[in-house]
């Protein structure tokens, strides 16, 4: 049997705990109290933890070692094995040579991704390096027209139906004013645009830079967009501004002709859309000796390899002649419509009407005939079926792109999604209008002027959409390093050891840029770190700390005939396999403490070592944490600071903030933290703080971390390094905190899997702001760091977000499904080598794996060496994803977990549930600090509820019984 390490616990701060330095000698007790405790542990098997009373707070803290001699892998070397190490210069010399060789290769296998692209010597547009206010503006500008377009429909469908129906409503200038005014402010938008458009495409061609064929096809394809809804807002102020001038002139020539300029430039538009999405099909061209279907010599220069599939974008522009059909079937509809008005408008109708106005009569309406009706008809039901035709075309590109690594096919999702997000509301709108403001009583005479003098909210709309990508299309000059800052932001570190190579070679390519220099890394192995400690945190200790909260409610002594109720704990099995030996040894802890605040119900659990801390904060568990959540009303975040009117005072949730701030938790939390700073060896090295949780508990982590790093700094431990990593986090703080919080924590992560509606929801317009960066992650395997404003805003689905995706199962699912899509096609470039390198390093990672994935070392690293060649037709074998939850334990019948006897003497136990709470009263006795005991390896699964059974036991101050399973300590190594 192995020998138990020594034990040694540490006197606490307040001067209460003893120092026990062996097993069978306690020195110097300090009060009666402490003696009574001093035997409990005594008794008890060897290791069992100190536990000292503070009022409600409880310390159990331990400190481990081991020797040198009882573990076989410290085992020393032998005199022989001594001698044929090289010396310690040498060793020194090979790491340093060694590190400096993996720098070189980081940084050329970096540097390759971004030295395809030279903005020197060929045209960009401004999609390819869209920075935060090129995206705020795209995004701002569209979501302005979405919601005045709206307003204006419902304003103009309330007018329709409760105004005059016949032609008196045109002596009334108040629609036609309003058109041509707004009308002039979009015209002279689209004008604008288009002619920095133009002067940018003059300014390449005057430094002879070179377009690559698919950046000129969408180029030439958005201008023309611009171009022809330039024209149509031409034609939409033209009319109105000749009926201000002419108002009985409603049924002139002038009228009908730019209605039918108007509608042509309508069908127009659509068919542009529709040659976008029909771009994105592929195609295979004809070998070499055919004598058919060679691209232009101009294009043929970025073609893909010969008969390899390409993109109806890249070929010949007949290609897309099916695109004409839809067209000239609307053509054909609304010009036949143009034809019949005019000929009416010929014969007399005009004159008739005019003469009426001038008379002060009106026609009784203004309905157009049957034949006008039907070609109305089949213009709107050939648009409906175009716009159709587009959006399945795009759906069924980004649906090709699951299977594809994201890293290769990243600007292309972004730019379908953008289209089909935008192309899906200007059919919303175009429906809406034509069924409210034409179809519903057609034959008034308000149907009559918004179809032929024109539909404001469609403009609106439709200028936003052709401003958008007019301006995100535009050749572009980016910034020095623009493209190197993209690819470095999105880079990934695969463990922490591969971190500081990744920054040493992100400074050897762009030496010059400092602030890039200064942007953090993400680590997947911390991320897979943080992911179990934040899943520990909700059932770690649960059924010790239900008991406690309800015994914490009771008095000193307690009610009669309550004794024998308090005597055991509650009988709760753990609902997980994880437990906390296994977290510790993650970063080789030695420590841990759980603190809980009772009237908020908020949890959080420590564990360090002289070089590491980890804070995990349990999300939401309970009916007074969901109470917390919908608290959704701001307040200062203090101290308060800056102005309300200009947006510069950080305002936080009021929620998240009281369960901060509860009975001093925050302040026994980082006094914590700050004791065990100050208590750090000399030469320790640089301190690591990791802060995480889950949902709520990932907001508390946010406003945590922040107040660590300020403490920290105020104390003058300003190397201290703190990093936050939270799942499913709402947001938690307005843009003035979030500007505050990324000064402070840079290194702050987000991750979010796909449509988790808790992240995904509750911006509330623009109340909220998430800090840090974003990580996104979803169940197809697609991996996106760091993505910008209208990068993350497109991965939302139309279909609204998912309840599902914010459980603790799906992001485990989630982030397997990564570690799994390395070996197959979906791979990012480094991510098989990342996943070898994650398991060699951390024996858990390689458990996990092996166990639940069948993905055993030996396998990888096998398939690893074969060839790309073989690996692009094979995938690795026995390798599957686990079910979802497999590390959750299924519920044990009560009846079914075994009866502990009664602990003696029974005086001690009532003491451990009753013992004497210190403190004045009035002081806050809502704050529970309780350590973890002595740590259990991993049992199995049917042994889980007993153990945690025997667990409490020992947590109360209890005598451990004969029969109950051995506890073995973490390693100090």
């Amino acid at each position: 049997m192995q020998p138990m390490p020594d034990l040694k616990v540490q006197p606490e701060a307040d001067g209460v705990a003893e120092s026990l330095q062996s097993r069978s000698e306690l020195r110097q007790p300090l009060s009666r109290l402490a003696a009574q405790y001093a035997q409990a542990v005594r008794s008890v098997l060897p290791g069992h933890p100190w536990q000292e009373h503070d009022g409600d707070v409880r310390h159990m803290r331990q400190t481990s070692k081991q020797s040198v001699g009882s573990d076989p892998h410290l085992r020393r070397p032998s005199t022989s094995e001594t001698a044929a190490l090289p010396d310690r210069d040498t060793q020194c010399a090979r790491l340093r040579a060694s590190k400096e060789d993996a720098i070189i290769a980081e940084a050329a296998r970096v540097k390759a991704k971004f030295a395809s692209v030279d903005a020197k010597t060929e045209v960009v547009l401004r999609f390819d390096f869209m920075n935060e206010s090129d995206t705020k503006v795209a995004s701002n500008a569209m979501s302005a027209a979405t919601v005045l377009g709206l307003a204006v429909l419902l304003a103009e469908f309330t007018s329709k139906m409760s105004a005059d129906a016949s032609a008196r409503r045109f002596e009334h200038k108040v629609v036609s004013i309003w058109d041509a005014a707004v009308g002039g402010v979009c015209l002279m938008l689209m004008s604008a645009i288009l002619i920095v458009f133009a002067w940018r495409v003059v300014q390449a061609r005057w430094q002879n830079k070179t377009w690559k064929t698919r950046r000129k096809r969408n180029a030439t394809l958005f201008f023309a967009e611009g171009a022809v809804q330039w024209l149509n807002l031409v034609f939409w102020v033209a009319p109105n501004i000749y009926l201000l001038l002419n108002p009985c002139r409603f049924l002139a020539k002038p009228i009908f002709w730019c209605g039918w300029v108007r509608w042509t430039c309508w069908n127009t538009l659509f068919t542009l859309f529709l040659v976008h999405a029909y771009g994105a099909r592929t195609w295979r061209p004809p070998a070499e000796g055919s004598q058919h279907g060679h691209a232009p010599v101009g294009e043929a220069a970025y073609q893909a390899p010969a008969n390899a599939p390409q993109l109806y974008m890249d070929g010949p522009w007949r290609l897309q002649w099916p695109c004409l059909i839809p067209w000239a079937v609307m053509q054909t509809g609304h010009s036949v419509a143009w034809l019949w008005d005019t000929h009416k408008s010929h014969n007399g109708a005009s004159g008739d009407g005019f003469q009426l106005c001038l008379l002060g009569g009106a026609l009784p309406d203004c309905g157009p005939q049957t034949i006008i009706k039907v070609a109305i008809y089949v213009t709107v039901v050939a648009a409906i079926l175009s716009f159709g035709l587009t959006l399945s075309l795009l759906l069924y590109k980004l649906r090709a792109f699951r299977e594809q690594p994201y890293t290769q096919i990243q600007v292309a999702v972004v730019f379908y999604r953008l289209q089909l997000r935008l192309r899906a509301t200007i059919m919303v709108y175009f429906t809406l209008c034509l069924l409210l403001l034409w179809c519903v009583r057609i034959n008034s005479c308000a149907s009559f002027q918004f179809s032929w003098l024109g539909i404001m909210p469609m403009q609106l709309v439709a200028t936003a959409n052709a401003f958008v990508w007019t301006f995100i299309a535009m050749p572009h000059l980016p910034q020095d390093h623009a493209v190197a800052m993209r690819v470095w932001e999105q880079e990934v570190a695969w463990t922490e050891a591969d971190k500081p190579i990744k920054l040493a070679a992100r400074a050897l390519t762009v030496p010059n840029d400092h602030k890039l220099n200064q942007e953090p890394i993400f680590c997947f192995e911390t991320m897979m770190h943080m992911l179990y400690w934040s899943c520990l945190v909700y059932d770690h200790k649960r059924g010790t700390v239900q008991h406690q909260r309800r015994v914490s409610k009771l008095q000193h002594t307690p009610p009669k005939g309550m004794e024998k109720t308090c005597l055991q704990p509650q009988q709760q099995a753990a609902k997980t396999t994880l437990d906390l030996h296994t977290a510790l040894t993650l970063y080789s802890l030695t420590d841990s403490n759980l603190f809980w605040e009772l009237q908020r119900d908020t949890r959080c659990l420590l564990g360090w070592n002289d070089s590491t801390i980890v804070v995990a904060f349990r999300g939401t568990a309970s009916m007074t944490n969901a109470l917390s959540d919908i608290q959704v009303w701001r307040v200062a975040h203090p101290p308060a600071r800056g102005h309300s009117l200009c947006g510069t005072r950080p305002l936080v949730h009021v929620g998240f903030m009281r369960s901060w701030l509860a009975g001093g938790f925050n302040e026994k939390v980082i006094n914590h933290i700050m004791e065990l700073v100050n208590k750090r060896k000399a030469g320790a090295g640089r301190l690591q703080i990791y802060v995480t949780g889950h949902s709520l508990g990932g907001a508390l982590a946010t406003l945590a971390a922040y107040d660590i790093r300020q403490e920290l700094v105020r104390c003058g431990q300003q190397q201290t390094h703190v990093m936050c990593y939270s799942f499913g986090a709402p947001r938690c703080g307005n843009h003035a905190f979030a500007r505050d919080y990324n000064r402070v924590v840079p290194d702050t992560w987000s991750i979010i899997n796909d449509q988790d509606v808790v992240t995904r929801g509750g911006k509330f317009l623009f109340l909220y702001k998430r800090p840090g960066k974003r990580v996104i992650v979803n169940d197809f395997g697609h991996f996106i760091v760091a993505p910008n404003s209208i990068e993350a805003s497109i991965q939302q689905s139309a279909g609204g977000q998912s309840v599902d995706h914010h459980f603790l199962t799906s992001y485990h699912h989630a982030i397997l499904s990564i570690i799994l899509a390395q070996f197959g096609p979906k791979g990012l470039p480094d991510g098989m080598q990342g996943i070898i390198k994650l398991a060699q390093a951390s024996p858990y990672f390689q458990d996990l794996l092996a166990k639940h994935m069948g993905m055993h070392l030996d396998s990888m690293q096998r398939f690893a060496d074969t060839s790309p060649a073989e690996r692009s037709s094979a995938s690795l074998p026995d390798a599957c994803l686990p079910k979802r939850g497999f590390y959750r334990i299924k519920s044990v019948a009560a009846g079914q977990l075994q009866k502990r006897p009664a602990s003696k003497p029974p005086s001690l136990r009532i003491l451990s549930c009753f013992g004497p709470i210190t403190g004045k009263a009035g002081s806050s006795k809502t704050l529970s600090e309780m350590s973890t005991d002595s740590v259990k390896d991993s049992e199995l699964v049917s042994k889980a509820s007993l153990d945690s059974v025997a667990e409490d036991d020992n947590n109360l101050g209890g005598q451990r019984h004969a029969d109950a399973l051995p506890v073995r300590l973490p390693l100090n190594v």
